[in-house]
């Protein structure tokens, strides 16, 4: 037995988690097979002979399910028939801004990214990270899904252990958002993190690292930049992990992460630690609804465009541009006291608003090791 698993890790280290999570599950629910890794983004055409001989080529986790999934993400072959195996996605998901039900109803898919989704679905199920990356393919009449969660919601020295909450909160990890748009407001939850647990030891994370390099643009190493100088003069210790898998382990060593990175959420949920994620898109608000978890929306839509020139450019190239732009979106004013209220919340009840992530990760793994069992 023999899969090709193509991934997409350059720099974030939520590329690394989905990456090695993928591997490991399919290792344990597949132990005498043969895993092949190959980067997304390659052309296959020089590979079609290895890529035939397997089992079946998987496209693993990540936001995968996008307008030009095919070919700008998975670059796969110009011609899909010369891949007599089946194309299967495991855990993908969507990435809709600002997360909201239209973002939702409105996603769209190019006529390329359509024609692997069909053939997917005729090979397998599509694997669904959550529940509205699910919606937005049954909309466009591909119903052969599975939620599944997504496979980096799954370490397997844990899944079958049992939960336990500490209600201690002695170090806090902040971590960074995605977007340059956040930074005004990351710089208010730094210090909301410093007044509410001034006597912990306090970490600010950066997952894609802070300064430019040939996966960071110039825009966003300087709103990094801004969000470093203000974190070390508050006090938090700055860690950057990126391109360092091993680097996560800070999350099992403090008590409480706060922050914009839905990977840093996952690996603590994973670990059954607890976590509060600001969902700065339709990831974060995925991965809060399909844990069970309450959501806190960073951004909120705009109605700079009517209603039918909005649902024409829902997630098309130019949709990104604008969104790029942060014309579509705009800062949530009320965030940073509803996260303050939660974070009351959590303390009154001695976080066991946590156990629905808890509960939801292990009545999901059902589905991923149902995908993975029926998996050719």
């Amino acid at each position: 037995m023999k899969y090709i698993i193509l991934t997409g890790a350059l720099k974030n280290v939520g590329d690394f988690l989905i990456a090695d999570r993928a591997k490991k599950l399919i290792e344990y629910h597949k132990p005498n097979a043969e895993l092949i890794e190959i980067s997304r983004y390659d052309k296959l055409d020089d590979k079609i002979d290895v890529i035939n001989s397997a089992n079946a080529v998987i496209l693993a986790g990540g936001p995968g399910y996008s307008y030009n999934m095919y070919p700008n993400i998975f670059n796969l072959t110009e011609d899909l028939s010369k891949i007599k195996v089946p194309i299967i996605c495991m855990g993908m998901g969507w990435y809709g801004a600002p997360g909201d039900d239209a973002s939702v109803y409105n996603y769209k898919y190019s006529n390329k990214s359509m024609e692997l989704l069909k053939r997917s679905s005729n090979d397998y199920y599509l694997g669904c990270r959550d529940y509205f990356t699910e919606r937005t393919l049954q909309n466009r009449e591909l119903h052969n899904t599975l939620m599944t969660g997504c496979v980096a919601w799954y370490d397997m020295n844990y899944i079958n252990k049992d939960y336990k909450i500490d209600t201690n909160v002695k170090s806090v990890v902040f971590s960074n958002p995605a977007s340059p748009q956040n930074i005004n407001q990351s710089v208010e939850i730094l210090k909301l993190i410093k007044s509410k647990y001034n006597d912990c030891k306090l970490y600010c994370a950066f997952h894609r690292g802070i300064d430019i390099d040939k996966f960071t643009s110039k825009n966003e190493a300087n709103a990094m930049i801004t969000l470093k100088s203000n974190a070390e003069n508050l006090g938090f210790e700055i860690l950057d992990l990126s391109y360092d898998l091993d680097k996560m382990s800070i999350y099992d060593e403090c008590d409480l992460h706060i922050g914009y990175r839905v990977h840093a959420h996952i690996y603590c949920m994973s670990h059954f630690r607890k976590s509060i994620l600001i969902e700065e898109d339709g990831r974060g608000r995925g991965a809060n609804n399909g844990m069970g978890l309450y959501g806190i929306s960073a951004r909120l839509r705009t109605n700079l465009f009517s209603d039918a020139l909005d649902n024409m450019i829902q997630n098309t190239l130019l949709a990104k541009v604008v969104n790029k732009l942060g014309i579509t979106t705009k800062n949530n004013k009320y965030a940073i006291k509803n996260l303050s209220n939660y974070i009351d919340e959590l303390k009154k009840n001695n976080y066991l608003n946590m156990e629905n992530a808890f509960i939801g990760i292990k009545n999901t793994y059902k589905n991923m090791e149902r995908f993975l069992r029926e998996m050719p």
